[in-house]
Parts: C-alpha cells; structure tokens; sequence
C-alpha cells in the first residue's frame, strides 16, 4: 500500500498521467472530427450535452495508462537489478578490472598477494612507493592553504537512477577529495581538497556501472576508456571530484596467541563494495565536527568510525558537531572508546598505516591502515560486545577471522574480499610476520 502512495507522489506518475490524458482526448477528438467530416454533422450537434463526458471519460483511462507505466518500469528495473545481481559478482568484477588493466599495460600496477598459497594479482592499483609502514598517519594528507573545491555539478537524474536500479541508500555529505599526489622528503603525500558525495558519485559512479554493465552485458567502457585507463592518468584525477576511501583491519591478539580479525559483508544497501567482505571500519575520509583538526585527522576519523561500524554508535556521531558538548572529542570517553584510547597510549594497541592505492571500480584514492591490539582480555571481551551497523549484511552473522587461516585464503583466492581489504590483510600479515 505504501508503494502505491508513493508512486501517486511521484512527478513521473503525474507527468505520465497529463500525457496519456492529453493524448486520450486528443485521439478522441480526431477520431470524432473524423466522422463528422464524413456524415456531414457538426461536433456540437454530435455531442449536445455529453461534453463533461468527452472530457471526463479520459481521467480512468490516463489514469490507469499512468500505473501501468510505472508498474511496467518498476518491473523492467528489478529485473535488470537481478540480472546484474547474478551475472556482475564481486569474483567476475575482479577478474575483469584485473584482465582489463593488464589488457592497458598495467599489470606491474596490480598489486600481488605474497601471503596467499598462490599467486593473485588483485585490482588494486598501486606502486612499490607507496607502502608507508614507517610512516605516521598525521603526515599523509595534507590541506593547502587555499584547497582546491570541486566543481563537477551532481547530476539529481543519475543519482536517482542509480538509487532505483540498484536499491542503495545514498545521502550527500562534504567530503574530502584527493586533487594531487606529490613526493617530499618523507615520501608521498596526498593534497586533499574539498567536495561532496554526490559530485563524487556523478564523476566516478559512471566508471562503477560500465563495469557491471560490461561484465552483466558485454557493454562497451567509453568512459574508463577516456578517463582511467592506466595509472598515471588516474594520478592526476581527471574526473575532479575523487573520494578518499580509508579502509582498515582491527586486528587483536586472542589468548591462544593467534591474531583474528573482523570482517563484515556488505549490504547491498551501500553505494560502494557492495556484497564484497571488507575490513572494519571501512569509511570515506570527511568532515563531521567542523573542527578541522580533528576531521583532517586520519586517527581521529579511525576511532570516530571504530565507535560506529563496530558498536553501531551511529547516533554518537551524528551528533559529534552538537555545540552543547563541551569539545569535539567528548566521545573518546564511551566506555566502547576509553580503553582503545588508553592502550594506544601504553603500547598495548597500535595504530599502523600499511599503504595507498587506487581502487579501479570508483577510481578513488584508498589510504590503508590497521588497528593492532595487543591486550588479550580486552580483545576477547570486545568481539563479545561488537555489533553490525546498518552497512553489514544481516545474512552474515560471524564476524572474527583468524588473519592467517586456510579460510580467509580462500576468500582471497575466490575474490570475495574488497581489493582495499585484500591489500590490508597481506600487509598486515607481512607486518606482524617480520
């Protein structure tokens, strides 16, 4: 009933029903004039008083024209969404981003597993370079003093298409976009500007669906083609309004000694990686408090994200900018955060970062760190606590891994994890083996 209600609010069912009810009377006319012209009466004289008729016999019949339209485009659209659904899997997206970029010369680009039994080039695009075990988050990105503002202007008609065809739940929000990569004496560095999640979307989603579309339908990639077909093209972010993405692994220490990890599967209600298993959190770098200090803060956005991807703190953090609290940091007192927060300070926890990269599905800047965490009891009562937000697939229910079974191999090797996440899990592995 509801979706009843909600197609008669819409401008399409209205636009649809003033068209057939023109159209209607329009054919009526013509059809009438057309007889009177052969009998030799007048329309007046035809229909004496029945004119409220003429008019009004067309209201039910546009009426119903209208529905069946929307009816008719709700099923088209759902059953294109199950075709991709069944044909564009997360395996078959990897193995064509991996055959493509190879296909363009980039395979020295693709980043190469060395923990999995066999070798696996994955669709991560990245370079020797940019490994960045040594060095401090706070040094990776850095704001200009006049940053660059993106001015790719959000398509409503594209984001709504998406919206439908693929069933997500996507808001605009700012956020911080990457405009420059550039190399100091500490190594790389990434200049970030600002922009929105929707000029984001209209400026990268179009390479995420030539993808499904090429993969569900062979469809051509004019775009990819155009915009991001090697690396050094993606370097300069030629669609201007490029997101970046921080994925992460949280990773403790259990009292048989071996380290796990948490994994969620992603609901298909997301934007991004959707049905693929990423680490937590998994989060688009943007301004939340209105500090920029705190928000240019890759450690700060880890925990704030930490708090609601883990513990479902959503409404915490929607209310981080609240200018009732005392400073932008009052969260960091939750009895979920206090400990994380403590152990980081004593060495019992420490937070890594492991890499960059571009992710070839969105053509976003992916930065890659970890949490490592030491202290067993708090370990082991935490994976007790922890809960799914609303971006877990509620199918899913088990979360912990152990970071160097036989199991998450095979959910590499089949191509069921997000690249990002891939690239974290075969870091970390080599970090906590040396």
């Amino acid at each position: 009933m509801e979706q009843h209600l909600d197609m008669f609010k819409s401008f399409k069912f209205w636009r649809n029903f003033v068209g057939g009810y023109l159209a209607v009377v329009a054919g009526i006319w013509g059809l009438v004039e057309a007889y009177t012209y052969f009998q030799g009466t007048q329309l007046k004289e035809l229909l004496g008083n029945l004119w409220l008729m003429f008019y009004g016999f067309p209201i039910p019949v546009a009426f119903v024209l209208a529905y069946l339209t929307i009816i008719d485009r709700k099923a088209r659209l759902e059953r294109q969404r199950q075709d991709i659904a069944r044909q564009a899997t997360p395996q078959r997206i990897q193995e064509w981003l991996v055959n493509y970029y190879t296909s363009k010369g980039q395979s020295h680009y693709l980043y190469e597993m060395n923990t999995t039994p066999t070798t696996l080039a994955i669709p991560f695009l990245t370079k020797t370079e940019w490994v960045l075990s040594e060095r401090m988050p706070d040094s990776l990105v850095v704001f200009p003093p006049e940053p660059t503002i993106s001015l790719v202007k959000p398509d409503p008609k594209f984001i709504d298409q998406r919206r439908q065809l693929f069933g997500q739940e996507v808001w605009d929000d700012p956020i911080y976009c990457a405009t420059r990569l550039t190399t100091s004496d500490i190594g790389i560095r990434v200049e970030a500007g600002y922009g929105n999640y929707f000029q984001f979307l209209t400026a990268c989603g179009p390479l995420s669906d030539e993808v499904l579309f090429a993969v569900a339908y062979n469809r051509a990639t004019h775009y990819r083609n155009k915009m991001t077909p090697t690396l050094d093209m993606i370097e300069t972010f030629p669609c201007k309004a490029h997101a970046i993405g921080i994925h992460s692994l949280v990773i403790g220490k259990g009292s048989d000694g071996e380290f796990t990890t948490v994994l969620h599967r992603r609901s298909r209600k997301v934007a991004i990686n959707t049905g693929t298993f990423t680490g937590v959190p998994t989060f688009t770098f943007q301004p939340h408090s209105g500090s920029d200090k705190h928000d240019q803060d890759i450690t700060h956005s880890f925990l704030r994200e930490y708090l609601e991807e883990l513990y479902d703190k959503e409404e915490f953090i929607k209310s981080e900018a609240d200018k009732s609290r005392p400073r932008v940091t009052w969260w960091y007192g939750l009895p979920e955060m206090r400990p994380v927060i403590e152990m980081m300070k004593q060495g019992e926890a420490n937070f890594q970062m492991l890499g960059l990269g571009f992710d070839p599905s969105y053509c976003d800047l992916v930065i890659c760190v970890c949490l490592i965490i030491y202290n067993q009891p708090y370990w082991e009562k935490a994976l007790g606590e922890m809960r799914k937000n609303w971006e877990a697939s509620q199918r899913v229910f088990r979360q912990e891994y152990p970071l160097f079974s036989k199991e998450v191999d095979e959910l590499l090797t089949k191509r069921l994890i997000q690249p990002g996440t891939a690239y974290c899990i075969d870091r970390a592995r080599m970090l906590l083996k040396a």
